[in-house]
Order: structure tokens, then C-alpha cells, then sequence
């Protein structure tokens, strides 16, 4: 009898899990979101053995030495938590931004035609966002906002506008409020991202599978262009690593009932 061919067209998700605690073991599973590419490499190191008893030499034996498998990414769903591991970290963070008002700044020296960042400082580089009532003043006297700055109350700056009522080099006195708010944060890390990767498939035609990866680490690959005319991607470098006691990726067949 012919054997059935299992001719696949790929399709699928693809979910990724931080190890618990103090544990190589896989906490909640995250999905990635949609993943333009998936890929598995695998290379090996062998070593030949030559016989040259004879004339001619023969290659009698091959020893693989070592084995090594890879997995490379991309996804077009931009999350916080995506793009934190393409800048090396672990995940997003949630800032709470308290309410405050009437917050008084003094920005030294200003330059007209510059925008300014407003409650900005060595430990808060971004400033504040979600501003309310925001007026400045310059020399005791206060300017005219539309006409002689413009203020964003939503990224909380201020544009000095060029042939406005301040001159450049005088100190401008800004007091605003700050509305309570929340918002993902991102900071760039120093160390690829490690857990586990799972891929759980839909296939357009042939047989679905899960596959798992019980350890890897996830690195940047590639650019992440901010600006064109294609949907934004992120992709993914994954070493697969090989933890004592599980293999370096396991494929499971769905299950029948027996």
C-alpha cells in the first residue's frame, strides 16, 4: 500500500513563557501575537575517521561531536513586552504617574524655535506627560500661548515659537499641573532573554503539532524601522538550549482517542 504523503503548509502560534523563580520550569505562556516567520536550523560537528592502511584512504567512521539547534522569529504585533525583548529585556513595566499641581519649572537660558521637556531629570529622563494649565512666564511677564509657545499636554512639552514674545536667553518660569495617569515603559537590557518557546501549529494542510523548546534565549535581530511604507516587524534570534534532564526540543502529534 502507498504510503500517505504529509505535504504541509505551515501556519500557527507562537508562545513564550519566563522561567518561574529560581526555576528552569516555564510560568504562564504569552502569545507572541502573529508571527510573519518561524524557522528551525540545526548545525552539527562531526569528526572522520581515516583509514589509510591501503593506497587509497577510506573514511571508515563519523562521530558526531556536537548538535546544535536554532530558531529564528518575526512578529509584526509591536507589543511592549516584543519590544522589550528586542531591547534585551525581560518585559514592559507600568509607571503610575501621580497628580500633582501648580508645579513650578524655571528652564535657564531658553532658545526660541527648541522644545523643552517638562519635570525631566537624571533619574526621570522622559519628564512628565498628561499636563493641564500649563502658563509661562518670562521676566514677571507672561506670554501668550498659540502665539508665543505651544505647549503638548499629552508628552509635556514646550515649543518657544520663533517671532513669539520671548527672547532667546531668558529664563522662562513654566507652572503646570499633572493629571494621574499610567503608561508601558520600556528599558533596554544588557542580556538576551531567557524561557521557554513553544509553537502550537494550524497548518493550512498536514498534520499539526505542538513543538516546545524548554530553554532558550531570545536576542535582537535585524532592524526595527520606525518609519516606511511596510507594517513594523521585530525579529528574533532564539538559541535552543539543553537543560540536564529534558531535550532540546520535543514534537508532539495531537492526540487520538484509543
Amino acid at each position: 500500500m502507498a504510503q500517505t504523503q504529509n505535504y504541509t503548509v505551515g501556519r500557527g502560534k507562537v508562545f513564550y513563557a519566563p522561567f518561574r523563580p529560581g526555576t528552569t520550569r516555564p510560568a504562564g505562556w504569552e502569545y507572541i501575537g502573529h508571527t510573519t516567520e518561524l524557522g528551525i536550523s540545526a548545525t552539527t560537528e562531526k569528526l572522520d575517521h581515516w583509514n589509510m592502511d591501503s593506497k587509497r584512504k577510506r573514511k571508515d567512521k563519523t562521530v558526531t561531536l556536537s548538535a546544535e539547534f536554532a530558531m529564528t522569529f518575526s512578529t509584526d504585533h509591536i507589543s511592549p513586552n516584543n519590544v522589550a525583548r528586542f531591547f534585551l529585556s525581560d518585559g514592559a513595566q507600568t509607571v503610575s504617574q501621580a497628580a500633582a499641581a501648580s508645579v513650578n519649572q524655571t528652564i535657564t537660558g531658553i532658545e526660541i524655535d527648541r522644545y523643552y521637556t517638562l519635570g525631566d531629570s537624571d533619574g526621570a529622563p522622559m519628564g512628565v506627560k498628561e499636563l493641564e494649565s500649563v502658563t509661562v512666564t518670562v521676566g514677571g511677564t507672561a506670554l501668550e500661548e498659540e502665539i508665543d509657545y505651544i505647549a503638548d499636554l499629552v508628552n509635556g512639552t514646550v515649543y518657544f515659537v520663533e517671532g513669539g514674545a520671548a527672547t532667546a536667553g531668558a529664563d522662562a518660569v513654566i507652572t503646570y499641573g499633572v493629571r494621574a495617569s499610567t503608561f508601558d515603559r520600556v528599558l533596554s537590557g544588557d542580556a538576551e532573554v531567557r524561557g521557554a518557546l513553544k509553537f502550537v501549529s494550524d497548518n493550512a494542510t498536514g498534520d499539526n503539532v505542538t513543538i516546545l523548546a524548554p530553554c532558550v534565549e531570545i536576542s535582537p535581530n535585524g532592524d526595527y524601522a520606525l518609519k516606511g511604507d511596510e507594517w513594523q516587524v521585530l525579529s528574533f534570534n532564539v538559541s535552543v538550549l539543553e537543560l540536564d534532564d529534558r531535550a532540546a526540543l520535543y514534537r508532539d502529534g495531537r492526540p487520538e482517542t484509543v
